[in-house]
């Protein structure tokens, strides 16, 4: 279960990069191409990953974490960095033709952190993000989906 967690804990930041691309973002006219947004979404969820892999191995520890390291994994690097994420992705243009999906991303991403902020402790129960990674999923964003 814990590396669950500590999976959808990482999808989850990496997927908000991506839900900010479609929230009015970028410039008027700059869209990318899908190659070129799917390339720099999955760098960016990549990376993210494994930063919130490293702080979650840190936070959480060996064994079987507990509610309060849940809790404060969850407010100390979950919600700040997925938040940080959000406004980093929303510099990205989304393909023209796109937006709707991007956008339905982003919305999803946005009640994940909403979620979470108003019960962190939740993280250590169930994935607030599951919605979100299975929509970047499917969108072509796997470094943004859930785990295989």
């Amino acid at each position: 279960m814990r590396r669950k967690i500590v999976w959808a804990a990482c999808a989850a930041l990496a997927v908000l990069m991506v839900g900010g691309c479609g929230g009015g973002g970028g410039s008027s006219g700059n869209h990318l191409s899908r190659s070129e947004f799917l390339a720099k979404g999955n760098v960016i969820c990549s990376k993210s990953g494994a930063e919130i892999g490293a702080a979650a191995h840190k936070a959480l520890g060996p064994g079987r974490p507990t509610a309060t390291q849940f809790t404060q994994f969850a407010t100390g690097y979950v919600i700040p960095a997925s938040e940080t994420l959000l406004v980093e992705l929303r510099k990205l243009a989304p393909p023209a033709g796109d937006e709707k999906q991007v956008t339905a991303i982003l919305h999803a991403q946005r009640t994940a952190i909403d979620t979470l902020k108003a019960n962190p402790a939740a993280l250590a129960r169930e994935d607030p993000f599951a919605t979100t990674q299975r929509l970047a999923a499917a969108y072509g964003l796997k470094a943004c989906g859930p785990s295989s």
